[in-house]
């Protein structure tokens, strides 16, 4: 699938290069750097948000290194985290299988491989240098705060957390829309979709991640191209590709530093 994926992106290069490097016009990435992005008006910003998905590579990130003591600046070790495995099954026969990579205590499944262990524990298996496995850890939560002039997604948990219903939920933190990520080498997430409306934003404290976005097909970009389901689906499934009718992936490297 990952080759597919590479051949998909590939494709829609120009001049041999990504189109946010040789065509940044029809790009659905913006590079814009730190000095540039903070003189822009709030207004501005969210106009510019409409029509692509803004890059910041000098943003000047506090750094972390990938070890406990790095960790322990955002997450203390005892922290039970969500823990996500990546395995893979080979057929020998249409009954049998092997070649199975998996997480430390999960038994192999083709509709999750999610369980709940600490931040120690995916250590643990980081520093294993006979038995490493290829792991996740989601949503650990964060006490990051930082109120951007073009959002409002903590006023709105302010807001609303006292009400009624929202008292009702177990959610009782900013973890609900701020939280931390760690990936093992060659980790892969699913898509992320974010609901019309609403924005995500990414930080890199530490390595690097190769980031595929689902760039519309059709050009210029018009903000209501994401409001329609039919984009997704029918048979939309996370871990695969898009309809390439609808969908011209573009993929950038996101380095220590960098924001999105």
């Amino acid at each position: 699938m990952f080759v597919e994926w590479v051949k998909s992106i590939s494709q829609h290069y120009h001049d041999g290069k990504p189109k946010h490097v040789s065509l940044t016009h029809k790009s659905f990435i913006t590079i814009i750097d730190q000095k540039t992005f903070f003189d822009m008006s709030p207004s501005r910003v969210q106009i510019q948000l409409q029509k692509s998905v803004i890059v910041i590579p000098d943003m000047k990130l506090p750094c972390h290194a990938f070890s406990r003591q790095g960790i322990r600046d955002l997450n203390s070790m005892d922290t039970d985290v969500s823990i996500q495995g990546i395995y893979k099954i080979s057929h020998i026969v249409a009954t049998a299988f092997s070649d199975i990579l998996q997480d430390q205590s999960l038994v192999p499944s083709e509709s999750s491989n999610i369980k709940t262990g600490s931040m120690d524990q995916f250590f643990q298996n980081a520093e294993s240098k006979t038995s490493r496995k290829i792991l996740r850890v989601i949503h650990a939560p964060s006490d990051s705060m930082e109120q951007l002039a073009f959002t409002t997604d903590y006023l709105a948990w302010r807001e609303t957390r006292s009400q009624t219903y929202c008292k009702e939920e177990q959610y009782s933190s900013i973890g609900v829309l701020r939280w931390n990520d760690y990936d093992n080498a060659n980790a892969i997430q699913q898509w992320t979709l974010v609901p019309h409306g609403f924005g995500l934003y990414m930080q890199i404290h530490a390595g690097s991640k190769w980031i595929i976005i689902g760039s519309p097909a059709d050009f210029p970009f018009e903000p209501e191209h994401f409001s329609f389901t039919d984009i997704f689906l029918p048979e939309f499934v996370a871990t695969q590709q898009t309809n390439q009718m609808f969908i011209h992936p573009e993929a950038i490297l996101l380095r220590q530093g960098m924001q999105m």
